[in-house]
């Protein structure tokens, strides 16, 4: 197997470079609309004299810090490969959509037992009309958080990270929806506790769904059949192959590389070898848009 050697002049370009610029720019839309939003909530919370939106300010204000964490990230996500890190830093991007899954899932969770909690034991709810329009606001800036992040994520190559943030953004918006019901149907209380199940299930699917996939890809899958068909269609097309084995695609945060190993001549000079691996993977990238990697291994006589 040949030694590869890394300088700044053969390290390939990142390309995460777009998600790391969508994901910078969505935090960066994201500390200017939630400080707006602390200050909203903060200065109704005192003139309604509401410790609970008070209390909301300041958790809408941890969302700060969450998206300043997601900035600082995706600088690195944006780092080009180096010796260390020879595929690059994407797999970032997959381990912090799982860390932003598993706390969407707990805040699944939560709404679940307050829905119980609130079915069974309704209790009513005293309003304000300066809180209720904070809460409406609130609603209202997440929701466009929401569509910004859930776009910037489609731009940046359908990013998991993006999705996830948007619906990070939507279940804050949705955790002031059963007040809302309540306020428009003060008669039955323990509709809050409904619409609560509600918010939960919806949450608790989408994490389901984004934890499955972040998962996933950090362990490897298996390729699919039309992809092995078509890695198997450009390895025909080289004469000197005899077969074709061990065919793995890996994930790099959007980066796929794909590795196999293929059996040809044993009379093949190790520079026509080399050649031919480099052919094919030049071949794989320009047909599937994948990096491939080829292994080079020569036919047993028994065969």
């Amino acid at each position: 197997m040949r030694e590869q050697k890394f300088s700044s002049e053969e390290i390939p370009s990142n390309p995460l470079a777009s998600k790391a610029y969508y994901a910078r720019l969505e935090a960066w839309i994201s500390i200017l609309v939630n400080f707006t939003l602390f200050g909203i909530k903060l200065y109704y919370g005192r003139l309604s004299q509401s410790l609970a939106l008070t209390a909301d300010a300041f958790e809408t204000l941890s969302d700060v810090a969450t998206s300043l964490a997601i900035f600082f990230i995706a600088r690195e996500l944006d780092r080009p490969p180096d010796r260390e890190h020879p595929f690059g830093h994407g797999r970032l991007e997959d381990t912090t959509t799982l860390i932003i899954a598993v706390l969407l899932f707990i805040v699944g969770i939560q709404f679940l037992i307050q829905g119980c909690q609130r079915i069974f034991h309704p209790s009513p709810i005293q309003f304000s009309l300066p809180a209720l329009f904070a809460i409406l606001i609130g609603m209202g800036g997440k929701e466009i958080l929401a569509q910004v992040a859930f776009f910037l994520g489609k731009k940046a190559s359908n990013s998991e990270l993006l999705i996830a943030k948007a619906w990070h953004h939507r279940s804050d918006a949705l955790d002031s929806l059963p007040v809302l019901v309540v306020f428009l149907f003060p008669r039955y209380p323990w509709l809050d506790g409904v619409s609560s199940l509600f918010t939960s299930t919806i949450i608790i699917l989408m994490a389901s769904k984004i934890l499955r996939g972040s998962v996933s890809r950090l362990l490897g899958r298996s390729i699919s059949p039309e992809e092995k068909e078509k890695i198997l269609n450009i390895t025909s097309q080289f004469k000197e192959v005899d077969n074709v084995h061990s065919i793995h695609l890996h994930d790099y945060g959007g980066k796929g590389v794909i590795t196999m190993h293929i059996e040809v001549d044993g009379s093949l000079s190790v520079k026509e070898g080399h050649d031919l691996s480099e052919k094919i993977e030049k071949e794989i990238k320009e047909q599937t848009g994948f990096e491939g990697i080829v292994h080079i291994e020569p036919l047993s006589e028994e065969k």
